[in-house]
């Protein structure tokens, strides 16, 4: 099958110290354009989710490699990108990185990953729990996620590299499993979830912190996106406001769940 050759690639792409290897770079990414060009039928199978999921198993793998509390070593990087990277940003920028390669193969194989987004109290649906938060309907959706993370997410790492993972795996548990027990019956994607758990875990840990950096992040995030509270109301039928409101809720009990715990990215 075409497509597990690509995704098979990708996966082989992604594990692969690309900087010390620029000629595979330049043939990977010529065979995989040329092999995208000419698909015309794609079938998505368990054996395709199973190479997606080593592809992003392995290049996590390979960028959190922890060295000390709050940093991140690149090792497969050059040192202009290190310096950028291996920092507490390093998770939330890597996140993003693998938001966007995941919708650019979502793209070119007609959105058929989509399937695999979380759909309420159904066997199949519950897979998406780990997945709806790199699914997106479509580039623009994506887009319109991407500052909301980028700098929520940003205010998160201030408390710490090892935070922002922790406060992102809980989110993404506690969110896709409420949608996913409470949901309506239609396919829930998007990191939308994840925006409102940035959300509410910061202005719930300004309040349960009461630290002065804590209660800054807090003002600033309210100021910057208190309006999109409004996202947990039943507005429109083509958004996933439960995803908004357990997203939030999730957050918050994040927070209380780090109370009294001082951030390590706070520490002198």
């Amino acid at each position: 099958m075409r497509l597990n050759r690509i995704l098979r690639g990708t996966a082989n792409y992604f594990a692969t110290p690309f900087s010390h290897n620029r000629r595979l770079f330049k043939e990977f990414d010529k065979w995989i354009r040329v092999r995208l060009r000419s698909m015309n039928q794609t079938q998505i199978s368990i054996d395709n989710l199973f190479w997606i999921s080593w592809a992003l198993g392995k290049s996590f793998r390979v960028v959190f490699d922890f060295h000390g509390q709050d940093v991140i070593e690149l090792p497969i990087m050059n040192t202009p990108t290190k310096m950028i990277l291996s920092s507490r940003f390093g998770p939330v920028l890597t996140f993003l990185m693998v938001i966007w390669a995941v919708e650019l193969i979502n793209l070119f194989t007609g959105h058929q990953l989509s399937q695999f987004g979380i759909y309420p109290r159904e066997v199949h649906g519950l897979i998406g729990v780990l997945f709806a938060p790199f699914l997106h309907a479509n580039p623009i959706h994506a887009a319109l996620n991407t500052a909301p993370f980028l700098i929520l997410g940003g205010f998160v790492s201030l408390h710490g590299a090892r935070t922002y993972l922790m406060v992102s795996g809980l989110v993404i548990l506690l969110a896709g499993s409420a949608v996913w027990l409470l949901g309506r019956p239609a396919y829930h994607v998007g990191a939308s979830a994840l925006v409102f758990g940035y959300f509410g875990f910061l202005v719930a840990r300004g309040w349960y912190d009461r630290g002065f950096l804590s209660l800054i992040i807090a003002i600033v995030t309210v100021i910057l996106y208190g309006g999109i509270i409004w996202g947990v109301l039943p507005v429109k039928s083509y958004i996933s406001w439960e995803g908004h409101l357990f997203g939030l809720i999730a957050g918050v009990v994040t927070a209380r769940l780090f109370a009294g715990k001082r951030s390590p990215g706070f520490r002198k």
